[in-house]
């Protein structure tokens, strides 16, 4: 398991890497590389509300859970728990048109 680290309000520069390092070991598996490893779904217990809307929904995350989608990988994110009608990312791509044969982004919570 490859955990996207949080720590004192920042995300750790490695997490976004290790969603897309799984990304990049899925499509190796699916070409066949035996030490590759396949995985059946991301779970992102984690996530933000972003403070510049006006940029790329997601911002810094939203590549790679796209990325991971359109391999048809199911992501699930905590959806948050502000009590707020701001998106908080990435649970809020749950919301967004994705491309036909992806996996489904979900966004889950508790009360």
């Amino acid at each position: 398991m490859l955990p996207a680290a949080w720590r004192d309000g920042r995300v750790i520069k490695t997490g976004i890497g290790a969603l897309h390092h799984v990304a990049d070991q899925v499509e190796a598996a699916r070409r066949g590389d035996e030490e590759a490893f396949g995985v059946d779904v991301v779970v992102l217990a984690m996530g933000y509300v972003d403070e510049n809307p006006e940029d790329q929904p997601g911002g810094w995350i939203g590549d790679a859970v796209q990325r991971l989608a359109t391999l048809g990988i199911p992501v699930v994110a905590a959806a948050g728990n502000q009590s707020s009608d701001r998106p908080f990312y990435p649970a809020a791509f749950a919301a967004h048109p994705q491309p036909e044969n992806a996996g489904p982004i979900l966004g889950v919570g508790a009360s």
